[in-house]
C-alpha cells in the first residue's frame, strides 16, 4: 500500500492506502492540477514501512487573460 501525507498551503494532510504497487515494487501516475489546488506543497510517500524524501513544489493557475 502506499501511504502519502504532506504539507499544502501551510495545512498538513494524509492518505492511507492511496493506491498500490504493482508486483515489482512500481506506480507511475500522472494527471493535471485544478485551479483550487495552487500554492505551496510538500509531499512524502511511506511504502511498507519506507518514507520517501520530501518533494516540494508550486502550482500556479495558468489561465490565459484575455
Amino acid at each position: 500500500a502506499i501511504h502519502l501525507f504532506g504539507n499544502s498551503n501551510g495545512q498538513a494532510w494524509e492518505i492511507s492506502e492511496w493506491n498500490k504497487t504493482d508486483v515489482n515494487g512500481s506506480y507511475e501516475a500522472r494527471g493535471t492540477f485544478a485551479n483550487e489546488a495552487a500554492g505551496r506543497h510538500t509531499l512524502y510517500v511511506d511504502v511498507d514501512g519506507a518514507t520517501s524524501n520530501d518533494v516540494s513544489y508550486r502550482v500556479t493557475d495558468c489561465s490565459p487573460t484575455f
